[in-house]
Formats: structure tokens, sequence, C-alpha cells
């Protein structure tokens, strides 16, 4: 309250612009922080004066809460009170989300649930876990000054069940479980007639909906039907039921189809060379299967599979497992491979013959491998075949040229096809890391191999080198993109030299021996004395950059 006594009678005054009599007192809100009031007072000639007071609201340090706020039903251990900071708040098991908006008794302190900031407004909403009884609800008040801290624990607890039964358990087309279905009863036997029949679905529900139903471990959304495969004999389902507290119970539906009289290959599936090597043979109504296997390929692995499961699989005699057939060695030319499928009821057998001809050895490898601009590293080697080329910033394409061992051996580059030893088509560039691969395929057809070459543009400016070109010699050692030193030599009638440094920017700023070069980068009529002659060459990103490197050259001129 602000009261204002006045000396003349007959003067008035005002607070903030609100009139007022001398001695009354009157109301002014503050703020935290500082709060001005203006009091003026008018003598009976029109003149005034004014006063003012600067009030100072210190911050609260109130950090204690009006209300908890727990809007999700249930029912809590203890009435709420700012002096006890842990409580247990019970829900039931159907509760997905608990509820909380607390209500501070100092408006300007602060809310944290669970490390969240809080609107104080809005609340707060957790989603509950699985199968989790009892989740820490964590609520923290920082009052306004952060001079006090209160946390609050809420130990929510769900009431969970402790059903894990079914409710519902059968076959699709009211094929019979034998015994009818009881869910105290946890085995169960049943008879599908039909041979052909390739699957069906089981029909399962949980008595709790909230439990968890697995068919032979896969997850089941409850009251559904379950796509399961059958073969030929005996197929073993297990339908495990989680109730919400952890309790289990294991149902077993073993399901005995007919033995089919099926005997037809569905499809081969060829590997080998440590994994390098693969082919999946698509099989129609032949008999009789060729494919190439490239020279490296010295072991083989011999995949069959009948169109029935339950059919009786048999490689050159021996019985085919997945897990435990073992390789087969192969000669070059013609390997065969006999296939007999014996249909799971014996009734029929049908015969395959797959021939895998392994080709004699065929040079892949490149000759050699050049880029249209800059410089692949590591240097070129026939057996490396992956390379980085550093670029400029403003590069959009680039070409390869490889050069295969065998003239005859088609190369492409990307998907497009190309003649040996040409320039490939322009390959787009985006910034950053891009990828153009090269692959060389034998005569044969079967026999390749791939090399990738990475060109990276980066984002900003460098101020790189991708070679150093001379009029008379070349530099050593072979220009590298890690390397700044490199020599020369030239004999002694060379008297000058034209020096060409080739820069991966466009915009480069270069500088030899303190001169700086026209657009075309080159230092024509470099002039030469007997011995070394060194050359410092500058490059600048662009003009306006400040990135700088520095290469040093030096050329030995011989003595007469």
């Amino acid at each position: 309250d602000v009261v204002a006594a006045i000396a003349d009678s007959s003067a008035v005054f005002s607070v903030n612009g609100y009139g007022v009599k001398s001695g009354e007192a009157i109301s002014q809100p503050l703020d935290v922080g500082e709060n001005m009031m203006r009091t003026r007072v008018f003598a009976q000639s029109g003149a005034y004066t004014d006063y003012i007071i600067t009030v100072t609201r210190a911050k609260s340090p109130d950090a204690t809460l009006a209300d908890i706020g727990i809007n999700t039903p249930g029912t809590i251990d203890k009435p709420f009170n700012n002096d006890s900071l842990n409580y247990e708040y019970h829900v039931a098991s159907t509760e997905n989300v608990f509820r909380i908006k607390p209500v501070t008794n100092n408006n300007g302190a602060t809310i944290r649930i669970n490390g969240d900031a809080v609107d104080p407004n809005l609340g707060y909403s957790y989603s509950f876990l699985r199968f989790t009884v009892r989740e820490p609800i964590v609520v923290v008040i920082t009052s306004q000054d952060s001079s006090s801290v209160k946390m609050f624990t809420i130990n929510a607890v769900r009431d969970f069940s402790s059903n894990a039964y079914m409710a519902n358990l059968q076959l699709f087309g009211d094929i019979p479980l034998t015994p009818a279905f009881d869910k105290n009863i946890y085995n169960y036997t049943a008879t599908i007639s039909d041979s052909t029949r390739s699957s069906t679905f089981i029909i399962q529900e949980s008595e709790d909906k909230n439990a968890e139903v697995r068919i032979n471990y896969v997850p089941q959304t409850w009251k559904s039907y379950a796509a399961v495969p059958l073969n030929s004999g005996e197929n073993v389902f297990s339908i495990s039921v989680r109730a919400q507290d952890g309790t289990q119970n294991l149902y077993t539906l073993r399901v005995a189809r007919a033995l089919g009289a099926t005997a037809s290959l569905s499809g081969l599936v060829l590997s080998g060379n440590n994994g390098n090597y693969s082919n999946v043979i698509n099989v129609y109504a032949d008999t009789v299967y060729s494919v190439k296997a490239p020279n490296s390929v010295a072991t083989l692995y011999v995949n069959a599979y009948a169109n029935d499961t339950g059919a009786e699989v048999k490689i050159n005699g021996n019985l085919f497992n997945e897990q435990t057939s073992p390789a087969v060695s192969l000669n070059l030319g013609d390997n065969r491979f006999d296939i007999e499928i014996k249909s799971a009821d014996g009734s029929a057998i049908r015969k395959y013959t797959l021939h895998v001809n392994r080709v004699p050895f065929a040079d892949v490898t490149l000759a050699s491998l050049k880029v249209s601009k800059g410089i692949i590293s590591p240097l070129f080697s026939p057996a490396t075949s992956t390379y980085t080329v550093p670029m400029g910033s403003s590069d959009t394409t680039i070409t390869v040229t490889p050069v295969a061992v065998d003239p005859t051996a088609t190369i492409t580059v990307g998907i497009n096809t190309i003649s040996n030893a040409n320039p490939s088509a322009s390959q787009h560039l985006n910034s950053g890391n891009n990828t153009v691969n090269i692959r060389v395929t034998a005569a044969d057809g079967i026999t390749t191999k791939l090399y990738s070459v990475r060109p990276n543009v980066p984002s900003a400016a460098n101020a790189n080198l991708y070679n150093i070109l001379l009029s008379k010699g070349s530099v050593s050692p072979v220009f590298t993109a890690a390397n700044t030193t490199y020599s020369a030599a030239v004999s002694y009638a060379t008297s000058t030299i034209d020096i060409h440094p080739l820069s991966l920017e466009k915009a480069a700023i270069i500088k030899v021996n303190g001169n700086t070069l026209d657009s075309t980068h080159i230092a024509a009529g470099q002039n030469l004395i007997v011995g070394d002659n060194i050359f410092t060459i500058i490059v600048k990103a662009s003009d306006v950059s400040s990135v700088i490197k520095t290469y040093t050259l030096t050329i030995n001129r011989a003595a007469p």
C-alpha cells in the first residue's frame, strides 16, 4: 500500500495515474524485480512535483505444492503433504497412461517430471511400460529464486492380472482338436487329411486381452487368426500366454498333415567361394539345368528344395540337409549333380540333373585406371579395387578411363558398357561422397571383378593440387595428395622450363616464387641455373578464401 500525506491541504495527488486523497492508502500490484511508483502532487496553481518510489520484490524461495494433482483413477497410500516425499499410487491394470498436473503454491516455481519440463497449465502424461508392475514418477519443484528444490516420488503400481489362460484355441475350417479345448489342458492334437494344404490358421484368444500371446515365438494380436505353414507329417506349434504379472502358460498343438504324394523340385541355390558366389536357379517343368560357375569357385554347396518340405531329397545319392550337407569340389568343365525327390508318402519319385560348368581362369583385372581430374588414392594396382579421388568444391562431373588386361573383356561403368581404354560418359557428382562402379566381365560371361572410384566433392573450397606438370621431365615421387615436396632433374641443355600446377579448384589463385599465374596456371619460361633451382608454389583456394597450401619443387639442372 502507498500512503501520501500532503503539506498543503488544497493540493491533490495521484499514484501511477490514480487520484488519491491525502492520508489514504492505495494498493499497488508488485511483480518480481523492480516496480516503479510515480506519485505526482498538484498545487492549486497547476504546478506539480513528481516523487518516484522504486520497490524491488525478491524472487520467491517457495518450492511447495498446493496439490500433487494426480488425474489417473486410483488410490494413494496417504494424503499428500509437502513434508512427505514418497508415495505409492495403485491403478487398475487396464490403465495405460499416468496423468498428473501438480499445482505450485508460487506461480514462479518450475516443474520437471521424469526430467521433462512441464507446463503447469497442461500437466504431464506418462505411458506405462508393458509388463512393468512398479514405475516411478519423479516430480521436481524448483523455487523461483532457485534456492529451494523439492523432489516427490510417486511409485505408480498397476494391479496386474495373473491370468495366463486361453479362452479359445482352434484350427481354421472347424478341424477338431483332441481333446476338446479346455483352458486347463495344455496339449492337443489335430489331423488334416488334405496332403496338398501348405498352410492353415490358428485361431487364438486369451482370457485377458492384455496378456501376451505368441505362436512359435511370434507375437499375436488378441483374438486373431495366425497363418502358419504346414508340412507333411507332424507340425508342432507352441502357444505361450504371458499374463501382465509375468505368469506364463504354454499350450502345444500337434497337427498331423497327411503325407504328400508330390515329388517335385521347387528351387536350387548354389553358393561357394566363401560366400562370394551365389546363384539362385528358377525351377520350372524341366528336369535338366545347366549353369556356369567362375573359375574361383573351387568348392560348391548345392541346396535342393522340394515343393513338399516333407519329401525326401537326395543329391548324388546322399540325403540333403541344409545344415549338414558338405561342400562339393568342382573340377574344371562339367560337374554333374543327380537330384532325386521322393514324395513324403513314398508313392512318387522324380529325378533331376544339374550341370555346373566351372570355367577356365580368365583375367578380369585392370591394367590401368585414370580419372579426368584429380588423382586416385592409393596409387593404382590391379589387385586394389577401391580408390578415393579428392575433388574441387565446384566439380559436378568426372570421367574414368579403365584399361582391361584382357582386351576381350567387357567393361561397364555404372550401367553403360564402354570400349576398352576409352573414357566413360560424364558421371554426375553430388556434394560429399560419390561412387563410380567399374565392372570387368570376362568373355565367359561369368567371371567378373568390381572396381570402385569414390570422388569426394567438399562443401568448402580447398587449396590442393592434383599434379605438377613440367615441359621437360616429370616430378618425383609420383604426385600424391598427401605429399607437398617434389623434385625433378633436367639436362644442361634445358635452360628454361614451364611449370604447370593443376589445382582442384577452378578459381584457385596460384603463385610460383611470388608471381601470380594467370587463369591457365602455367609458369612459363622459368630460368634454370646449373644445380638446384627451388620453386615455391603457393595455392590459395580462391581470391576471397583464407585457405592456403604451399608446395616445394626442386629442379636440378645438370652441369655441362
